[in-house]
């Protein structure tokens, strides 16, 4: 299946900095945890609140599932993703499906609804354009780079 992620580095990363960052509402771009065939909202003995409001976007058609409504508050898509903010967006293994064109007006809605991103650098595009407008944090990882941006 397409998008499966078995990294435990990425998995880590992704509890741990949530786990520090205390969001109240966290957007999973790509429904990480379903990605890495997690069944709840634990992994790895690591787990996310249920106090923390935790809404996916689905990138892919034809994936839902009933687990998902274990796992997430609700389920958006790139077509429905509205006007409420959020404390936290985790963008990881994502870019790479995203059309071209999508991309800029994706990362724009991004950093206007997110007060803070955690993503993976693998784009390079992406890490010029939050670089260029934002303050940015690099979290060092078994010699692989995140980045923490905050948008507001």
């Amino acid at each position: 299946m397409r998008g499966i992620i078995t990294d435990e580095t990425e998995i880590y990363v992704y509890f741990e900095l949530i786990k520090r960052m205390q969001p109240g509402s966290v957007l999973d771009v790509g429904m990480f945890l379903t990605r890495i065939g997690a069944l709840s909202r634990q992994a790895m003995n690591c787990e996310i609140p249920c106090g923390v409001d935790l809404t996916g976007v689905k990138l892919f058609d034809g994936m839902d599932f009933p687990v998902h409504q274990k796992v997430y508050d609700r389920m958006l898509t790139l077509s429905t993703l509205g006007d409420k903010t959020y404390d936290l967006a985790a963008l990881f293994s994502v870019n790479e499906y995203l059309d071209e064109k999508q991309k800029p007006a994706f990362w724009e809605y991004l950093t206007g609804h997110c007060k803070c991103i955690l993503a993976d650098t693998r784009d390079a595009l992406f890490v010029q354009y939050v670089v260029e407008h934002f303050r940015c944090e690099a979290v060092m990882v078994d010699n692989r780079q995140y980045a923490v941006v905050y948008c507001g």
